[in-house]
Formats: structure tokens, sequence, C-alpha cells
């Protein structure tokens, strides 16, 4: 509930509520209703048209309205972004979009980094993830390490969707492309991921004196680094099993299937802004493989100064999220 005092907006204790079920559907992805999100992305529209902000569809629900015609039947959110500085809109002009929202029932929290103002919204068990875009040379940033030229957001194109007129990037195809692969044409519930993180540039090795600098970094300031111990099906640990962090670096295992992961923050967005988690740290795409096994874990926090576990599932190989494990130090 919100409370407008002034110019001041309120948040009442009973948003805790709505935080525990954004936090809930953001762990567990269930699809939308979609005539519920439908009503959404047009109240959403309403709001952004009463201020003259121009916003454009992104992502999966992109992908859904170029590809389908429709919302993608097992989509679990709404992706909507405003590039900032085009048409007037500005970062000062953020906050009072935001308390917009509030003051139409929507529940909202927020995060910044260095590329993105990231906004998280829910109304009636829809979640609508809205990316304020930083222009940083000519480009922009998508999740999870993608980066498009500008120019395909400088002329938006409309499309009719849901029986209203949508913005999206174009040529929307090129960018389906850039975030999607080749073969974004067809539909994929889980093994789209492998696509999106294979798109990703790769991370460049560190040459001996970048390594160095590194390993006395973690040295200096040890709550920069975090470990990750993999095991394989029988709960050994893995020995040289690489830990793709991507958009960040590769790292490996030692015999005793401990990995130093060097964080570097911000990621994309925070796992308190996204409502995941009361601990700070990033979300990150990571790719675990070792020998003929290989898993993509979209989305995953990591904190710093943490130990976590990583343990396979041989009954589910693909599509899982947020299933790392925190321990205890030893």
């Amino acid at each position: 509930m919100v409370i407008r005092q002034g110019d001041t907006f309120i948040v009442k204790s009973s948003d805790s509520t709505d935080a525990e079920i954004q936090n809930r559907l953001t762990r567990t992805t269930p699809p939308m209703d979609v005539a519920i999100a439908e009503k959404l992305l047009i109240e959403v529209k309403e709001v952004m048209d009463r201020r003259g902000v121009q916003f454009f569809l992104r992502q999966g629900t992109c992908l859904g309205a170029i590809r389908d015609s429709a919302f993608i039947p097992w989509d679990d959110d709404l992706d909507l972004g405003v590039i900032l500085g085009a048409n007037g809109f500005t970062e000062e002009s953020v906050e009072p979009l935001l308390a917009a929202f509030r003051e139409s029932g929507f529940y909202v929290r927020s995060e910044s980094s260095d590329s993105i103002i990231y906004a998280t919204l829910l109304k009636n068990m829809i979640r609508v993830d809205m990316l304020f875009h930083r222009v940083i040379g000519e480009q922009i940033y998508h999740w999870p390490g993608i980066w498009f030229p500008v120019t395909l957001f400088n002329q938006l194109k409309e499309i009719n969707f849901i029986g209203e007129i949508f913005l999206v990037p174009n040529p929307p195809e090129e960018y389906l492309r850039i975030k999607y692969g080749p073969d974004w044409q067809t539909p994929k519930r889980f093994g789209y991921a492998k696509d999106v993180v294979d798109n990703v540039p790769t991370e460049p090795k560190l040459g001996f004196l970048q390594r160095m600098e590194r390993t006395i970094s973690g040295f200096f300031y040890p709550g920069n680094v975090t470990r990750l111990k993999v095991l394989d099906n029988h709960g050994a640990p893995v020995d040289q099993a690489n830990i793709r962090i991507v958009g960040l670096g590769s790292f490996k295992t030692n015999k005793q299937g401990y990995a130093k992961l060097y964080l570097k923050t911000k990621g994309y967005s925070s796992s308190i802004a996204s409502g995941i988690s009361d601990e700070l740290g990033d979300i990150r795409s990571i790719v675990v493989s070792y020998g003929n096994h290989e898993e993509v874990l979209y989305e995953e926090i990591l904190a710093p100064n943490r130990l976590y576990l990583y343990e396979p599932d041989p009954a589910q190989t693909e599509g899982r999220i947020f299933v790392l494990s925190k321990l205890d130090p030893p």
C-alpha cells in the first residue's frame, strides 16, 4: 500500500506481502495469466502515455510479439525498456514515473548500475521488468552481457499487438538475432538460455600480469572473492571444472572442487532490487562445465565473500535457476 503525504509517497508495511510475492514469482517463474498480462500491459502503456514516455517491448515480450503475435505461453513477466536521454526523458524523470506507478497501485523496487536503472513492478500477480538504459559508447546493455547498437532504438518501429500500438527495436529481427541467436524463430522453453549465453562474446583470457593483479587484489581485498564448490552426480568434488560467469570471466576448480570467483560490482541488477534476497549481491548467468557435462544457470545470486555449492540434477539438465546453495566456510 502506498500513501501520499504531500509530494512524498510512503510505502506501508503491507508492501512486505508484495515483496514476498515478487520474490516467489522471480524464483519459481510460473507462466503469466495471459488475460491478466494483456490488461496489465495496456495499463502500463496508459501510465506511460499520460506522462509522454516512449518505451519499447524488449526480450521475451518483444520475441512473442514479433514471432508469435502473442505472449509466449511460458513467459513469466513483461519486459519493457526506455532509453535515457531520448525524447526528453532523463534520469531525473525516472522517479516521478515510478511514483506514478505506485499511485496506480503497483509495487515498485528499483536499483541503479553503471549501464541501467532497473525497476521491477508488480500488480495482479504479474511482474514487469522495466529497464532505463544509459547509452554508453553508442550502445545499450541487455542481460546477461549483450551490447546492442543504439541505432536499433533511434527510430522505434510501431507494431499492432494485443489490439494496441506498441514500439519495438528497429528492425526487430536484428534485435532478436543479437539477443537470442540465429535460431530465434524456433520456440524454446529452456534451451534458449544456452543460445543467449553463447551469443555473448567470450570474455578475453587474462595475461600473466592481469592474473597476478587479480590474485593480489583478492589477497588484499578478500571481500571481493567468492568461492564455488562443484560436485558431480555422485557427490564427489570436480577438479578443473570450468566456471564461466557470463560477461565477467572464467575460473577453474581445484582438486577439492573449489573455484575462486573474483567478482566485480555492480552487475546487471542487485538481488535486493529484484526482490529475490535481502543479501546484497549481483544476479549473474553462470555456465558450469566439466567432462561431458554442461549446465547453464541463467540466473544466480553471487554475493561477495561467500561460499556456494553447485550440485547437478540428472533429472533436470536445463532450465534451472537460483539453485546454488550457500555453505558455511570450512
